[in-house]
């Protein structure tokens, strides 16, 4: 996977958050459950099988993606710690989070954004849109973008 850095000192890979990141377990997780409300327990049980970045900043956790990979890569949570935001963080693992998608010959991400204003802006400065406007069928909660 192509690494799209912020910056020289940021850097995102795949994460093995049970086994050899398992440093990086509780840091993930105090940034998903801010964002994602779920409880810990739920957390771990949707690692195995999924696939988490992490964005990795002089040896600390600044963000992570944890993604589900089916016919199309759903953002299951998307999160940068609060002293990282507004770095360009959460746009870099976008960015590495749709190259991987292409990677796997999979041209659609998918997302549920919380609802704040500036979540929702940051996801459409990003290119994703409502499915209910472009698909009246689809999940109304969604967001999607389409990859070239």
């Amino acid at each position: 996977m192509p690494n799209l850095n912020a910056s020289e000192n940021v850097s995102v890979r795949t994460l093995d958050l049970l086994g050899s990141d398992a440093e990086y377990l509780d840091p993930a997780w105090d940034m998903v459950k801010q964002v994602k409300g779920i409880h810990r327990v739920d957390y771990e049980e949707c690692l195995p099988g999924n696939i988490t970045l992490g964005a990795i900043d002089e040896a600390t956790l600044s963000g992570v993606a944890l993604l589900s990979v089916m016919r199309n890569v759903f953002v299951i949570a998307l999160a940068v710690h609060p002293d990282k935001q507004r770095n360009g963080i959460g746009s870099l693992l976008l960015r590495n989070v749709e190259a991987y998608a292409t990677g796997q010959n999979i041209f659609e991400v998918a997302l549920e954004p919380a609802a704040s204003d500036s979540v929702l802006k940051f996801y459409e400065r990003n290119g994703y849109a409502w499915t209910r406007e472009t698909r009246p069928w689809a999940d109304p909660y969604e967001m999607i973008k389409v990859l070239q």
